[in-house]
């Protein structure tokens, strides 16, 4: 997930307990990260319980990271 969110033109500074998220490009942001959790969803439905599971929960965070994007 960060690796995609550096990859992707998001950028964190921390300096003394203050954190920003700057966007610089929201649209790019909310698609990719509306396609990956897609992807994985759908990944999700052919997988064994467990791994179902994360699937999900990580399609589930990628739809929290895409509405940072707005």
């Amino acid at each position: 997930m960060v690796s995609a969110m550096i990859a992707h033109d998001r950028a964190t500074y921390i300096d003394n307990s203050y954190y920003v998220l700057a966007v610089r490009r929201p649209t790019v942001t909310i698609v990719m990260f509306f396609v990956l959790a897609l992807a994985t969803y759908s990944l999700s439905k052919y997988l064994n319980s467990e791994n179902k599971r994360i699937a999900i929960t990580f399609s589930q965070t990628s739809l929290f990271i895409g509405s940072l994007g707005f």
